[in-house]
């Protein structure tokens, strides 16, 4: 009984890790886009910016987006980890 018990924690553990390296390589992901579209969103924002939107407005929509790309993957990430951590705990009781 106590072997299962050990085992329980340490599949626990293991799963618990991946999914923050999954979390970790899901930001590292997202930045890589970010960083890859900043060329083209530099140009949609100079195009903004002469239509007469100030910059104020400019920083507020760029955070927005930014947030709104990191926000609903990490979220799902998250989700997914839990269930199949919850699943893996189910299954050791």
């Amino acid at each position: 009984m106590r072997t299962e018990d050990q085992s329980g924690k340490f599949l626990t553990m293991v799963s618990t890790v991946m999914n923050m390296l999954l979390l970790f390589l899901n930001i590292v992901m997202i930045l890589f886009k970010v960083h890859s579209n900043r060329e083209r969103n530099e140009k949609k924002y100079a195009l903004l910016w002469k239509l007469g939107i100030n910059d104020a407005e400019i920083d507020k929509t760029r955070k927005t987006e930014t947030a709104i790309v990191f926000i609903i993957p990490s979220f799902v990430a998250v989700c997914i980890g839990a269930i199949m951590t919850m699943g893996l705990i189910k299954n050791t009781i």
